[in-house]
């Protein structure tokens, strides 16, 4: 909150005036415009510094007739103390905070109100309390986190949020020695007005489940309440013996976590061990823990970390097991934890430098490193930079030789992000910073996946045969994202989505295809589309990107087939070869059916025309519009007799294109067949047309040479329409 990177240079110098001015007594405006007069007319205007002023004043940094500016406003540490209560607790109510920070009543209320005036916090009404959120709180989620207010819903939650759903008989069931049946409902409904659960009917039975969208938005705040009091009922009992408790955190870019186990016995417990069990999602450096001695009544945790190998849910589960002073064993399953790791999905955004350090200096900080062996340091930064540049993340100035800086933000919650990358001679060292901690866990496991698949497959090139085949296989990956913007095309997506997946295929083909010249007409299509961001467009323009897209997936072909033949001219072995000769043939395939579904989709409508008289002797409609074919013909015929006469000479028409049709034209002996396109024709258009014209003039020659008006004799045209065009 104390952030001042959006304010200008002569507002920092205006602020620091305020700041000696306030050491002798409370902020006088006009006394703070004539000193800032004295020291800065050299520099700014009268008009400059009373708007600089007036500024401060909107963005509460300073308030008349206050002693303090809002950078001190941190300072004192009560204050501070309450500040981050509320920061990290949002609707927090007046005695809640007073309790939990043990102090004076009189004293509290001053210093929220300070809080407030300084703009760091706000506050609202809740039945009967008042309520404290910090400024930067999404008033949209206010109703979610104050829903969990009431003890016993927040009890009912967290059983759930454990479990993800659960019918509604069963969670009677669990909680029948604290709440009765008839409470149950009373206590569920602002959980469901507030929409964090839903009721589903299922088998004749209702289930609760809960809303991840909502959970999303707070899952911050329910890790910490999950962290702060590990309640009795999640503790699995061994008869008289022995509680466990399980809980997990996120810390680092990993997951942390924790066993506790309580002796609740009047003996002492030996040998007591934690066993772990941890999914493929996890990667786990010790799945045991051991407790040598356990005394009555004490407990003692077992702390384990799990780093994340990629994104989604799974269960951690366990077993603890122990000897009692007769010697016996016993052992007990420890219940299921789901524990989510959530890729954020990120959109570009660029920090200036002050942010940056302000960001680093607030946001906790994420780590993660990963060795390499077999590249150079410099190709290790490449792959690293490359795919976290891929995930769509601004460049923060100018990479130095092995390390670079981006920034960006999560699209569903706008949580800023930063990726700082740094690459030594063994290893690359990725460091995450963001306000929220899982987001960052999830973000630096999949970074983290993708560099590694990229490292897996780098570490085998060594050889300049080996990079080759590494050109290869990228035009092999770049045209898989073609084929999927293609098909984005198709559903008219998300402008958004697409414009992401443009920008990401942009940043490619300057490192894989710079001789290609993809790239200018890939940022072409950026810069055009970027102004039509959550506007509708035509479904030409997406039919227009699709034409594009086959035209560069031929270009990268092309390019794969040029680098596969000084490839196979290397000693390489057969399977090798097979693979990149497989992966070719896979492209040109992929390519024809995309051509076919791309010449189909913008057919529109054929007409074939007598040469001699401009009568049109077929029409076929390949959409439910349809069209006056005499009107066309006759505007046809025109426009070939207008080129004549300004050529003086026989000329033929090959194309017409207009904003939203095309007409492309093929001239046989005795007739022309004129086909008409939504979109622009590929190859398979012309291709096709003349067919149809040499097909059409062999069945119907006689007809064509004797035609005298009667169009009828040309109806056995639709088959020849479904052969070629259709089939």
């Amino acid at each position: 909150m104390e952030d001042l990177s959006d304010i200008s240079q002569v507002a920092l110098e205006v602020l620091a005036i305020a700041r000696e001015l306030i050491t002798k007594s409370p902020l006088n405006i006009d006394a703070l415009f004539r000193e800032a007069q004295k020291k800065l007319t050299y520099m700014y205007s009268d008009q400059e510094i009373n708007n600089t002023i007036y500024e401060l004043l909107l963005k509460k940094i300073i308030i008349p007739d206050k002693k303090i500016v809002k950078t001190q406003v941190l300072a004192n540490k009560k204050r501070d103390s309450i500040y981050k209560y509320i920061f990290n607790h949002p609707g927090a109510h007046l005695r809640e905070i007073r309790d939990k920070l043990k102090l004076q009543p009189h004293l509290t209320n001053l210093h929220l109100k300070v809080l407030e005036n300084f703009n760091y916090i706000y506050r609202k009404k809740h039945l009967k309390y008042r309520v404290y959120f910090p400024t930067d709180f999404d008033q949209a989620d206010e109703d979610i986190l104050l829903a969990l207010k009431n003890e016993k819903a927040e009890d009912l939650f967290l059983y759930l949020y454990e479990q993800r759903e659960v019918p509604y008989n069963q969670l009677k069931d669990h909680f029948s020695k604290e709440i009765s049946p008839k409470m149950i409902g009373y206590h569920m409904e602002p959980l469901l007005s507030s929409g964090l659960l839903s009721i589903l009917q299922q088998d004749g039975q209702e289930i609760l489940k809960l809303n991840e969208d909502k959970v999303e938005k707070i899952d911050k705040y329910i890790q910490r309440k999950i962290e702060e009091r590990l309640r009795p009922e999640e503790a699995e009992v061994l008869p008289g013996k022995l509680l466990v408790k399980r809980a997990y955190d996120y810390v680092g870019g990993n997951v942390r976590f924790k066993v506790v186990v309580e002796n609740a016995t009047k003996e002492v417990l030996k040998d007591i061990s934690v066993q772990l069990d941890v999914k493929e999602q996890y990667q786990a450096e010790n799945t045991l823990g051991t407790i040598t001695v356990l005394e009555p009544e004490e407990s003692r945790g077992v702390d384990f970390t799990l780093v994340p190998l990629a994104c989604g849910k799974s269960n951690v589960k366990g077993v603890v097991s122990y000897i009692d002073t007769q010697g016996q064993n016993f052992s007990t399953e420890i219940n299921p934890v789901l524990v989510q790791i959530k890729c954020p999905l990120v959109t570009p955004r660029i920090f200036k430098l002050l942010e940056v350090l302000k960001m680093k200096d607030r946001f906790q900080v994420s780590h993660a490193e990963t060795p390499f062996t077999g590249v150079t340091q410099l190709n290790a930064f490449k792959i690293a930079r490359d795919q976290v540049a891929s995930m769509d993340m601004s460049e923060v100035g100018e990479a130095e030789a092995t390390s670079a800086l981006f920034s960006g933000e999560a699209k569903v919650t706008g949580n800023p992000l930063l990726v700082d990358l740094d690459v030594d001679p063994a290893k690359i060292n990725i460091d995450v910073y963001m306000g929220d901690v899982r987001q960052a866990t999830g973000f630096l496991a999949y970074i983290k996946n993708l560099i590694n698949v990229s490292l897996t497959y780098s570490e085998q090139i060594s050889t300049s045969v080996e990079r080759i085949r590494d050109l290869i296989f990228n035009g092999f990956e770049f045209s898989s994202r073609l084929t999927e913007l293609f098909a984005f095309c198709n559903d008219m997506e998300s402008i958004d989505y697409v414009l992401i997946l443009l920008k990401e295929l942009k940043m490619k083909s300057q490192s894989y295809f710079a001789d290609l010249k993809l790239t200018e007409s890939i940022n072409e299509w950026f810069n055009s589309l970027e102004q039509f961001q959550g506007k509708e467009i035509f479904a030409r323009t997406f039919i227009n990107l699709q034409y594009d897209i086959l035209n560069w997936m031929e270009s990268v072909i092309t390019f794969a087939e040029t680098n596969a033949k000084i490839y196979y001219e290397s000693a390489i072995d057969k399977y090798t070869q097979d693979e990149v000769s497989g992966g070719i043939f896979k492209l040109k395939h992929e390519l024809h059916l995309l051509a076919v579904e791309y010449f189909k989709k913008i057919l529109y409508s054929l007409m074939v025309i007598h040469s001699n008289t401009g009568l049109t002797l077929f029409t076929h409609n390949f959409v439910t519009e349809t069209i006056d074919s005499d009107l066309l013909s006759g505007f046809l015929t025109a426009i070939q007799g207008f080129g004549m006469e300004v050529t003086k000479q026989e000329t033929k028409m090959k194309r017409l294109s207009y904003e939203h049709f095309e007409i492309e034209l093929t001239d046989g002996e005795m007739m022309v067949a004129a086909l008409i396109t939504s979109g622009l024709p590929n190859d398979l258009t012309s291709e096709r047309l003349k067919n149809l014209v040499q097909h059409f003039e062999t069945h119907f020659k006689p007809a064509l040479e004797s035609f005298a008006g009667n169009v009828s004799q040309f109806n056995t045209t639709e088959q020849l329409i479904q052969e070629i065009f259709l089939k």
